[in-house]
């Protein structure tokens, strides 16, 4: 008996100690995730600070933030417009005008329903602003009016003779003995129309002075890279002279090139030397590519040019290339005796205007062809 007392107690012992290791070995566990999340949240902390977020996983979260902003603001607008088609639309009953909005029962719905009977659906009316008095409506009287007026044995006027109601269109009657409402009714019109007719008019002026700023905007707005006319006045800074060319495309490829002096005159360009001779060409039809050649035959000079016309910046402009060549005194000064040089024209526009100016008052201008 004895040695059954002792063998249970040495188990429960044994289950009494199992017990409280594994108690403990919980309770350390606990204390070492506690102890690990802790870690982790310091070692997050340390790495975010000492790596900052990324552009493009920014990019992703302000996106993300942007798609549900933009789906909260569509679907206010949805129950905005919602409630404002409610609000604008009317029901007619028993000849009243009624909003739906305050019939009962009533839940919009996407079906299509068929309409029950005595009940229509109209758009908002729009309040007509009178500008004369003169004109009045005709008061139109409801159903439940005439059915009273029937039973309290009143007839309407028009009706005497229980006669079926006559059509709401009043019978001719003679010019002569118009009542004084029409005749204030017919001058109402008389001035509604000439006030019309003053508001085209105005609405017209408006409509031409619009119309005419737009031209001048649209003359005014030069679009960058578009090929530009060669015709006109040029200025070179290359060879220092103004370029006078007036090209007929319909007719043939190759112009003569007027030189003259600039306003001011400058001596830096090679062309301020000499007399000089300069022919143009397109050597394309709807381009911008120019070709001129410089002739000087006393010294023995040519210059040749290669550009092209096209609007940069919002003006125009001849960008190209010169090669400047003269006689060779031998052969070791031939490669001596060309010379390139780079070169932009500009549009002159002081004397083209002045030429235009000129021939409209009928004066032709000295040393032009």
């Amino acid at each position: 008996m004895q040695k059954n007392l002792l063998k249970i107690l040495g188990v429960s012992l044994i289950i009494f100690t199992i017990s409280e290791a594994a108690s403990s070995k919980l309770k350390d566990q606990q204390t070492d995730l506690v102890v690990a999340k802790r870690s982790l949240l310091e070692r997050e902390r340390e790495f975010f600070k000492t790596r900052p977020m990324s552009p493009d996983l920014r990019s992703f979260i302000q996106r993300y933030k942007r798609k549900n902003f933009d789906k909260r603001q569509s679907e206010k607008r949805n129950k905005r417009s919602q409630e404002i088609a409610e609000n604008q639309l009317y029901i007619v009953q028993n000849g009243q005008l009624v909003p739906l909005r305050n019939m009962k029962g009533f839940k919009r719905s996407e079906e299509k329903k068929p309409e029950p009977e005595g009940f229509t659906v109209v758009p908002l009316v729009i309040p007509i602003n009178m500008k004369n008095p003169a004109v009045k409506f005709v008061k139109t009287r409801m159903l439940s009016e005439e059915n009273a007026q029937l039973k309290s044995g009143a007839v309407p006027a028009g009706q005497a003779g229980g006669g079926a109601p006559e059509a709401s269109t009043p019978a001719p009657q003679n010019e002569e003995a118009k009542p004084p409402e029409v005749e204030e009714m017919i001058s109402g019109e008389e001035e509604n129309s000439n006030s019309t007719r003053e508001e085209k008019e105005v609405l017209h002026k408006i409509l031409q002075d619009v119309e005419g700023l737009m031209q001048r905007k649209s003359e005014g707005n030069k679009k960058e890279g578009v090929i530009c006319n060669i015709n006109g006045s040029w200025i070179s800074d290359a060879a220092g002279m103004r370029f006078d060319v007036c090209y007929q495309n319909s007719t043939r490829k190759k112009f003569r090139i007027h030189v003259a002096d600039r306003i001011p005159p400058n001596e830096d360009g090679f062309l301020c030397d000499g007399n000089w001779t300069v022919f143009g060409e397109i050597p394309f039809m709807h381009s911008g590519m120019v070709i001129a050649l410089a002739v000087h035959e006393k010294d023995r000079h040519i210059a040749t040019f290669i550009g092209e016309c096209r609007i940069c910046e919002g003006s125009e402009t001849v960008t190209g290339t010169w090669l400047v060549a003269r006689s060779s005194r031998d052969c070791k000064d031939q490669k001596a005796a060309h010379k390139v040089l780079s070169d932009v024209w500009k549009r002159e526009q002081a004397h083209t205007l002045r030429k235009k100016h000129l021939q409209k008052i009928g004066i032709a201008m000295d040393g032009e062809d």
